[in-house]
């Protein structure tokens, strides 16, 4: 079976030169938002749980014999939709596939608190590039890899009592509700490296900032454009992070 992307969207389709050997699918992996995931390991898993055959990558020029399977991300628990497939004689022309991932954290909105005064400092607002100072740890330094995604929240531990907003994009029309939300997000983001460096290529500029104040009364900090984190954890240490679904 030739498992495939709809032409300009998605992945593109690789060949290895092998036929088909069953049916056709067609489809395309986005967020929430409809956004294309370039990346996304998406796997086929048998639905039956009796049947013990492995997963197989939704894009290997294999194929799969027809029956009924379920979408996985492994690694981690993604909502995915539709989360089930039925593979039968025919080409099957899937539409959008829905990926995010499954996260509950502990943190509430209102705990991300933005003074109305830093929404009019103007000064304190815009992207930043980080300093290369932010980028030298103690030689002792070692990354960390994970097995299973976890978000950033419980990458830090503790019990968070506020968070308070110190940089946001600039514009003027800025909305504290808003800014909560991003926030939010990179909080909940996904990830299984965590660097001692700032190992990836491209630039980065972080536009939203906030210090993490627990209740134990340990402070901290964090840095995201929304798609890398630069986070301070609870003993000192800088780390920085791509999240999900960005592959390192």
């Amino acid at each position: 079976m030739l498992l495939a992307l709809l032409p300009g969207a998605g992945f593109p389709q690789s060949t290895s030169g092998e036929p088909a050997t069953g049916v056709h699918v067609t489809g395309r992996v986005t967020d929430a938002r409809g956004r294309p995931l370039w990346s996304v390991a998406l796997y086929l898993s048998p639905l039956d749980p009796g049947d013990t055959t492995p997963p197989v990558l939704l894009f290997s020029p294999s194929g799969v014999p027809p029956k009924k399977y379920k979408f996985v991300v492994p690694g981690g628990a993604f909502k995915i939709r539709p989360a089930t497939l039925d593979v039968g004689s025919r080409d099957i022309d899937v539409g959008d596939i829905i990926v995010q991932p499954d996260v509950r954290g502990d943190l509430k909105l209102e705990q991300i608190i933005v003074d109305p005064l830093v929404t009019t400092n103007f000064e304190g607002m815009g992207a930043m590039r980080s300093p290369l100072a932010t980028n030298q740890q103690p030689l002792s330094c070692s990354d960390d890899w994970f097995q299973y995604y976890r978000s950033v929240e419980a990458f830090l531990g503790g019990k968070v009592k506020a968070i308070r907003v110190f940089r946001f994009p600039r514009s003027s029309e800025s909305v504290p509700a808003d800014i909560q939300s991003r926030f939010m997000e990179a909080w909940l983001g996904v990830f299984r490296a965590a660097r001692c460096f700032m190992v990836w290529a491209e630039p980065t500029f972080w536009d939203l900032g906030a210090t993490i104040e627990y209740e134990d009364g340990k402070r901290s900090s964090m840095l995201t454009d929304g798609f890398h984190v630069q986070v301070q954890d609870r003993e000192g240490r800088v780390w920085f992070i791509r999240l999900w679904p960005a592959v390192d």
